[in-house]
Formats: C-alpha cells, sequence, structure tokens
C-alpha cells in the first residue's frame, strides 16, 4: 500500500532536469539527465513562487534547469513523499517541516518564501455585536477576539497565538480554536453562525468579504502586525543527505526563487499569467483583491534571520509542545537561506 502510494506521488511530482552545460555536449546532455523531482504542497497564494517558476521556464533556464510539468502535491503527502525519497524537494509549509523534523526526520531549508499571507475574516454580525472596525487599533481588535470561535490551523494558528500574547492572551485561554482546514467549511461556518471568525491564506475567504457576511479584521500583510513579517509561512525543503550531495543544485534552485519573486513584483503581467495557469477558475476580482497583497510578503532574498526562526519555532513549540531543538537554526537552515 504504502509502496502504491508513493508511485502515485511520484507520477504528481514537479521534474527538474539539471543540465552540466560545461563541457557537456548537447548529445551528452540530452542522453544523461539528471532529474531532481520537487512536490508543492499546496494550491494557494502561499506557493506563488513555483508557480511563478511552472508558468515562466525561463528562470528556471537562466540556472540551467529545465522543468517537467509542475504537479500539485497535498499538504502531508508532500512530506511525506520527501522524507521517503521519492521527491528530493518540497515546498510546504514551515510548520510542517518543523513537525517533521523534530519528529527525526533529517530536512534542510534552502528558501524560505513568503510572510504569512493570513488575514482574519470576523463574522460582520458578531463585529457589530461586539462594535469592532477593521479601522480599530491592532489591540482592540485582539481584545475582541476574546471567548469567540476561531477556525485556525497550523502556522495560522500559530499567529494567532503570537498576535493575542502580544495584549496578554492566547489561543489556549482566550478563544475556541476550530482546527477547519477547507476555506468552504470556513466560509459556510460564519455565514451560519457556527464559527466566528477564521484564519487563512489571503483571497481564500474573500467572497465572505463581497457578500458582506465578514470584515477583514486583520491582515498580516496590510500591515497590522509588523513583527509578524519576518517569520515564513513556507519554505522550500530537502532532505539532508540530498543537501549534502547537491548543494550546487539547491543553490541553483534557490537562486530561481529568488528571481521568480524579483518577477512578480516588478511585472505586472507576471501575475496575471500565474492565473491563467493555475488559477483559472478565481474570479478577477477576488484575484486582483487578493495576489497584490500575497506578493507585498514575498521574500526578496529567499533567506530567513535567526531571531526569526527562533520565533517561528517558539510559536509553533507552543502549539505542538514538542521539543524544537532538532529543528535550531543552524541545524535546519542551510547557509544559502541564513539572513545576515
Amino acid at each position: 500500500m504504502q509502496h502504491q502510494l508513493y508511485r502515485r506521488l511520484r507520477n504528481l511530482a514537479l521534474t527538474l532536469v539539471t543540465v552540466a552545460v560545461v563541457g557537456a555536449s548537447p548529445a551528452a546532455m540530452a542522453a544523461d539527465p539528471e532529474t531532481v523531482s520537487v512536490g508543492i504542497g499546496t494550491r494557494s497564494l502561499a506557493s506563488l513562487t513555483f508557480q511563478m517558476l511552472d508558468t515562466d521556464r525561463e528562470i528556471l533556464a537562466k540556472h540551467d534547469l529545465k522543468a517537467g510539468e509542475f504537479e500539485f502535491l497535498n499538504q502531508n503527502n508532500c512530506i511525506t513523499a520527501l522524507i521517503g525519497g521519492q521527491i528530493d524537494v518540497c515546498q510546504h509549509a514551515t510548520t510542517n517541516g518543523i513537525d517533521a523534523v523534530v519528529n527525526g526526520a533529517d530536512l534542510r531549508v534552502i528558501a524560505a518564501t513568503t510572510a504569512p499571507i493570513t488575514e482574519l475574516i470576523l463574522s460582520s454580525k458578531v463585529a457589530e455585536r461586539l462594535g469592532v472596525t477593521e479601522n480599530d487599533p491592532i489591540d482592540v481588535k485582539l481584545k475582541a477576539l476574546k471567548g469567540l470561535r476561531i477556525s485556525a490551523l497550523g502556522l495560522h494558528e500559530a499567529t494567532l497565538d503570537l498576535m493575542l500574547r502580544s495584549v496578554g492572551m492566547s489561543v489556549a485561554d482566550d478563544v475556541e480554536a476550530m482546527k477547519l482546514s477547507d476555506p468552504l467549511a470556513m466560509m459556510e461556518g460564519i455565514r451560519n453562525g457556527q464559527i466566528d471568525a477564521a484564519l487563512w491564506s489571503v483571497g481564500s475567504l474573500n467572497d465572505l468579504v463581497a457578500d458582506k457576511s465578514g470584515i477583514r479584521l486583520i491582515s498580516i500583510p496590510r500591515g497590522d502586525f509588523p513583527a509578524a513579517v519576518g517569520i515564513p509561512l513556507m519554505a522550500v525543503f530537502v532532505r539532508g543527505d540530498w543537501y549534502e550531495a547537491n548543494k550546487e543544485k539547491a543553490q541553483e534552485i534557490h537562486d530561481s526563487v529568488v528571481d521568480a519573486v524579483a518577477r512578480l513584483k516588478t511585472d505586472p503581467a507576471a501575475a496575471t499569467a500565474v492565473k491563467q495557469k493555475w488559477h483559472e477558475s478565481v474570479s478577477d476580482r477576488i484575484w486582483s483583491e487578493s495576489v497584490p497583497e500575497a506578493i507585498k510578503v514575498l521574500y526578496d532574498d529567499g533567506a530567513v534571520s535567526a531571531q526569526d526562526w527562533a520565533t517561528l519555532l517558539d510559536m509553533n513549540s507552543r502549539m505542538t509542545k514538542a521539543d524544537p531543538q532538532p529543528a535550531a537554526y543552524d541545524k535546519m537552515v542551510a547557509e544559502m537561506a541564513r539572513r545576515q
């Protein structure tokens, strides 16, 4: 059964063909390609950088990389396939990679891609009852969340906890955390009064704002809580043994990510091209509202500082109660992904 799962995952993997261009003839390069398989853990805007690499293959070509089809591996399958050796690179949520490491996996971060693109959508009815608006100071908005039923999962939950702690509150003590993973369920829960608010990636819950059943109370990309901007939501992971044997390839992938971010930030047509390939079903309204916010918090250097990584570990360990030391900065973050 496990073998069949891994075979399926491999069929859904991204293939990067790394070509040694110095001293190799075209015939030799075609005859003996070296492949690197990469999975993408989410279709959301959190994976915008890899979606850009898929859309504009010239970015990879600049770094002597030739890509096959970019395919989606859902959340836990991406890390599972990486650990099992069925893929070599996985772009995924940092907390999932950290959880794997503290449970014994040997993974490295070769690029940090984006700050939390997290926003909190609050039921309009609840907002009216509490007398809170999105224009209030952040401490007023956070204190208004006390006792509410809030859907938050993974780093979104950890980010909520970080924000609440700034006003002397916490997820564990002051809200009722609901761990939904489906944005449609979150939206229906808010409309039906089953939950009061939800944290998720920008754009996913925009229909609530559009039909006025919810308000965008807090947004990290909007700058509502600057302390969270250095904390990476997503990273590019490889196995430790692969990294030690393929540091040049890791650097090429890192550099490609940096170039993808630069393209998204400087060329308005780039995001449009990504939409056509990866998000065709998303309405133009939601896209135009969400993508500029997501692009704001992409990391120009593909890196994270030691201090921000330590904060991330602390945030995650508060949620999981696990010892974060196996995922320490100098152990898990590769040199190319360390911000000086």
